[in-house]
């Protein structure tokens, strides 16, 4: 009897296995068909950018913060850039996307690579030109 529990129990845990294997396959399959729609959608604003699932694969849409908060969507590379800094770790966090001790561009460009914006250095250009002339006037 025991050999037969034995036996069961690996064929669980091998099954187990399967599906969590299954489960981030997909979950970067989905990851990459978003940010490939993404790459082709420039910053966002003539055509939202598909929302790229979490690494969990959970939707970003679907996230509550222990504050009740939901986090801002990114649609477009400008909402990227307007995250503040709690915002912009929680999403690097959400996606695991590491940042060891960088600096709010850096993290800022890596979350935007990531969901799909290619150009995000000439979009940051033309951002931080039109928040200068906002300010001046």
């Amino acid at each position: 009897m025991n050999l037969v529990v034995q036996a069961l129990m690996n064929i669980q845990n091998l099954l187990h296995q399967s599906v969590k294997t299954a489960e981030r396959s997909s979950i970067r399959i989905e990851q990459r068909l978003s940010k490939s729609m993404n790459c082709q959608r420039g910053s966002g604003l003539e055509s939202n950018y598909e929302l790229v699932p979490f690494a969990d694969g959970s939707d970003p849409e679907d996230l509550s913060l222990s504050d009740g908060i939901s986090l801002p969507l990114l649609f477009n590379i400008f909402t990227v850039f307007e995250l503040n800094n709690k915002e912009l770790d929680d999403y690097l966090k959400h996606y695991a996307l590491s940042t060891n001790h960088s600096n709010r561009q850096s993290k800022l460009f890596k979350l935007a690579k990531f969901i799909g914006c290619n150009d995000v250095e000439k979009y940051w250009d033309n951002y931080r030109r039109l928040r200068n002339v906002n300010q001046r006037n």
